[in-house]
C-alpha cells in the first residue's frame, strides 16, 4: 500500500454530497452569515475605507460576494498611488498562489477525462529527460505535488534577487537541481509548501496534453468558464485596468514574474471573473468543471501547520464548521477566495498592496485573507 493511500477519501457526486449534508448548518442559514457575508455594501465599503484611507493598508481593494447564484461587488480606492483610476469588478490583480487551484481543477480535469490518475509518478509525464526523487522506493505522485507532501522545498536554490532569479530560472536548472536532489522522507508522509511542487505538475501536465501550460489552462478551465480576464499576460486595453502591486509603505513594485513556477503563482484575475470561477465550482453549480472541482477535495491530508487539511490546490479549515479557502500574495498584492459549501457562499478579496502580519506560507497575513475569513465567519476578528 502506498504510504499516502489511508489519507485519500475518493469523492463522487452522492458522497460529496453526503459530507455536505454532515456539514453543521446544512439545513439553516446560520446567524454567522447573516451578520457576516450578508452584511451591507455599506458596511463592507466602510471597511475597506478604513483600510484604504486610514490604515493605508492599500490604495485600492475589492470585494466579491456570490449566495445562492446572486452576486455583488464591492470596490474602494485606486489602482495605485497617486492615481486616480479607481478599481473597480473589472481591475485585474495579480492573485498569486490562488493560480494553484486552477493547476490542481487542470490535474483532476485530466484525471476525469481519464488521461492520468492522481496517484501517477510524476515522471511518467515530465519532458524527457526529468527525474525527480525517491524516496525508499517511493516516487513522488501527482497527488504529492497538488498536496504539497512531494518533500520537495518551497523554491529551488536561487542566486541574487529572488523575484529576478525565478524569472531567468529555466527548465535546464530545474532538471540539474532536480537530479541532483536527495528527499528526507518518503513522499506523501508530511505536509511542506512548495511552489516547486506546482511547478512541477504544471509541467508535466502540459506536457502530457501536448501543449503550454498557459494553453491547456486556456482551453480546459478560462474558455469553458467564460473568465476572459484571468491570463497569465493581460494584453491590450486589459493593461489599462492593471492594479499596481504597493509594499506596506505604499511604495510601487513591480510586477510579478515567475516564469518556470508560473502555475504556483502567476495569474491575473478580477473579482469579476473570480467570482464566476467560485461559483462554477459550489457544489450544484452545473457548470462545465462541477465534477471535476468536486474532486478537489476527494483527497485530502493533514497539514498540521495550517492548522486543518490539505486538499488538492484549496485548504479545508474552520474545525467543526468547515471551510475552504485559499490566499494568494505577490510582492505587492494580496488576493483571497473563501467558500461555504453547504451554504453554497463564496468570498473574494483582493487588494493592492502586501499584507502585513505575515506567517511562513501559505499564510496570507492581514490584507485579503483576514477580510475574507471574517465576511464568511464573523467570530475570525479583523488583523
Amino acid at each position: 500500500m502506498d504510504p499516502g493511500d489511508h489519507w485519500e477519501q475518493p469523492m463522487n457526486r452522492r458522497s460529496f454530497g453526503l459530507v455536505l449534508g454532515a456539514c453543521a448548518g446544512f439545513l439553516a442559514l446560520p446567524r454567522a452569515f447573516a451578520e457576516g457575508a450578508a452584511l451591507s455594501d455599506a458596511a463592507i465599503r466602510d471597511i475597506l475605507r478604513r483600510r484604504v484611507d486610514v490604515d493605508r493598508r492599500a490604495t485600492g481593494m475589492v470585494v466579491g460576494i456570490v449566495a445562492d447564484g446572486r452576486r455583488r461587488v464591492v470596490a474602494y480606492g485606486t489602482q495605485a498611488a497617486g492615481d486616480s483610476r479607481p478599481v473597480a469588478a473589472d481591475t485585474l490583480f495579480e492573485i498569486g498562489s490562488l493560480t494553484k487551484v486552477f493547476t490542481a481543477l487542470l490535474l483532476a480535469d485530466a484525471v476525469q477525462r481519464k488521461q492520468l490518475r492522481f496517484d501517477d509518478p510524476v515522471d511518467r509525464y515530465l519532458p524527457a529527460g526529468f527525474q525527480t526523487p525517491q524516496y525508499n522506493g517511493r516516487a513522488i505522485t501527482l497527488a504529492d505535488l497538488a498536496t504539497h507532501t512531494s518533500g520537495l522545498p518551497l523554491f529551488p536554490p536561487l542566486t541574487g534577487h529572488p523575484l529576478e532569479a525565478l524569472a531567468r530560472y529555466t527548465a535546464a536548472d530545474l532538471r540539474a537541481w532536480l537530479a541532483g536532489l536527495a528527499l528526507s522522507r518518503d513522499p506523501g508522509s508530511r505536509w511542506e509548501y512548495s511552489n516547486v511542487g506546482y511547478g512541477l505538475l504544471g509541467l508535466a501536465l502540459a506536457n502530457q496534453a501536448g501543449a503550454s501550460y498557459e494553453g491547456l489552462l486556456d482551453r480546459r478551465i478560462l474558455d469553458p468558464l467564460g473568465l476572459r480576464d484571468t491570463t497569465l499576460h493581460p494584453a491590450g486595453t486589459a493593461r489599462d485596468r492593471l492594479a499596481v502591486g504597493h509594499s506596506p509603505t505604499l511604495a510601487p513594485v513591480p510586477p510579478v514574474d515567475l516564469g518556470l513556477f508560473a502555475p504556483a503563482g502567476a495569474l491575473r484575475s478580477t473579482a469579476q471573473d473570480l467570482l464566476r470561477f467560485a461559483e462554477a465550482v459550489l457544489p450544484g453549480s452545473g457548470s462545465p468543471l462541477e465534477v471535476p472541482a468536486q474532486q478537489l477535495l476527494g483527497i485530502r491530508r493533514p497539514a498540521p501547520p495550517i492548522g486543518g487539511d490539505q486538499a488538492l490546490g484549496w485548504e479545508m479549515a474552520g474545525g467543526t464548521d468547515p471551510y475552504v479557502v485559499k490566499d494568494g500574495v505577490t510582492a505587492g498584492q494580496a488576493a483571497s477566495i473563501v467558500l461555504d459549501l453547504p451554504r453554497r457562499i463564496g468570498v473574494v478579496v483582493l487588494s493592492n498592496a502586501l499584507p502585513v502580519k505575515m506567517k511562513a506560507p501559505p499564510d496570507g497575513g492581514v490584507g485579503a485573507a483576514d477580510l475574507a475569513r471574517h465576511l464568511v465567519r464573523p467570530a475570525l476578528p479583523l488583523g
